[in-house]
C-alpha cells in the first residue's frame, strides 16, 4: 500500500506537467488554424507561399500534436509524448513571426522559440529509444538546450528589425523586437551565424546518433527503436541542411527554390517522427498489457505440482 502511493506521487508531478504541456500545444494549434496568422505579400514564412505549403504546415504540425497526445494518454510516465507536444509548438513559432499586423510580442517571442525545435527533437530521440540514463547523453542533451537559450536570449537583446538586411529571410521579424536593449547589429549576425552553425551540429548529430544507435542495437531492441531511430536520421539530415542552405545564402527570401524543397522535406521528417511516436507508444502499450496478463496467469496458478 504504501509503495502503491510513493509511485502515485512519482507519477503526478509528470502527469499533470504532461496534461499542461498537451493543452498548450492543442490551444496553440487551434489558434493556427483559427486565426490568420501566414503573411502573404511579402511571405515571412515559407508556410506562407502557397495553399499546399500551409496544408503541409499544419499536417506536419497538428501531427506532433496528436501523436503526443495519444503518448501522453498510452504512457503517463514517459516524456516522449510531452516533448513530442513541445516539438509542435516550436515547429508552429514561425507562423507567429510570420503574422502580418500581429502583435509584436508575438513575433518577437516567435524569433526566440524557434531555434529550439531541433534541441526538442534530439531529447524526443534520445529519451524514446535508449534514454538519459547516461552522463554522455543526458550532457549533450543539456548542452544542446543551453546553447539555444543563449544564443536566441543574446540575439533578442541585440537584434533591430530596422538595420536587419536580411529581414525578409524567413522565418524573420521585420516589425518591432519587444527584447531589444542594445541595438549591435553586428553582434545579431554573428548570433544569427552562430544559430545556424548549432543547428547544423545536432542535425548531424542527432543523424549520426539515430544511425549508430540502429546498427548497434541488438535484434530485439532494433525492433522497438527503429520507427524512431529511423525518423531521427531524416529529421537531423534535414534540419542540417536547411540550416546550411540558410547560412550560405542568408540573405535570401521565401521565393529561395531551395529552401522551399527543404521545407517540404522538413515536414516530411515532422510527419515521420509523428508515425514514429505514435507506433512507438502503441507498441510499448502492446507489451504492458501482455506482462500484466502474464503476472496475472502466473499469480492464478496454483503453487504445488502444477509447472506444466
Amino acid at each position: 500500500m504504501h509503495n502503491a502511493v510513493v509511485a502515485r506521487r512519482r507519477v503526478m508531478p509528470r502527469d499533470w506537467a504532461g496534461q499542461f504541456v498537451q493543452a498548450i500545444g492543442i490551444a496553440q494549434a487551434l489558434a493556427v488554424v483559427l486565426v490568420p496568422l501566414r503573411s502573404t505579400s511579402p511571405p515571412f514564412t515559407l508556410a506562407s507561399m502557397s495553399a499546399s505549403a500551409a496544408a503541409a504546415d499544419l499536417i506536419a504540425g497538428i501531427g506532433l500534436v496528436a501523436a503526443g497526445v495519444v503518448s501522453i494518454r498510452l504512457r503517463r510516465t514517459s516524456v516522449v509524448g510531452p516533448l513530442a507536444v513541445v516539438a509542435s509548438i516550436a515547429w508552429f513559432v514561425p507562423d507567429w513571426i510570420g503574422w502580418a499586423g500581429g502583435p509584436a510580442f508575438a513575433r518577437s517571442l516567435g524569433m526566440v522559440l524557434t531555434p529550439f525545435l531541433a534541441p526538442v527533437v534530439l531529447h524526443l530521440v534520445v529519451a524514446g529509444t535508449i534514454g538519459l540514463r547516461g552522463d554522455a547523453t543526458r550532457r549533450a542533451v543539456i548542452v544542446a538546450y543551453l546553447s539555444s537559450a543563449v544564443l536566441t536570449a543574446g540575439r533578442a537583446l541585440v537584434r533591430d528589425p530596422f538595420l536587419d538586411l536580411d529581414c525578409f529571410a524567413p522565418p524573420r521579424n521585420c516589425e518591432v523586437n519587444a527584447f531589444l536593449v542594445w541595438p549591435n547589429q553586428g553582434l545579431a549576425g554573428a548570433l544569427d551565424v552562430a544559430l545556424s552553425g548549432l543547428t547544423i551540429v545536432l542535425g548531424i548529430g542527432l543523424a549520426a546518433f539515430a544511425a549508430r544507435s540502429i546498427v548497434a542495437a541488438s535484434g530485439p531492441a532494433r525492433t522497438v527503436r527503429w520507427p524512431l531511430l529511423a525518423s531521427g536520421i531524416l529529421v537531423g539530415a534535414v534540419e542540417g541542411m536547411y540550416a546550411a542552405v540558410v547560412l550560405v545564402e542568408h540573405r535570401e527570401t521565401a521565393y529561395d527554390f531551395s529552401l522551399q524543397a527543404l521545407f517540404f522535406a522538413r515536414v516530411a521528417g515532422m510527419v515521420g517522427l509523428s508515425v514514429a511516436v505514435i507506433s512507438t507508444s502503441l507498441r510499448a502499450r502492446r507489451v504492458a498489457a501482455s506482462v500484466t496478463r502474464l503476472g496475472a496467469d502466473i499469480s492464478a496458478a496454483s503453487t504445488s505440482g502444477t509447472l506444466q
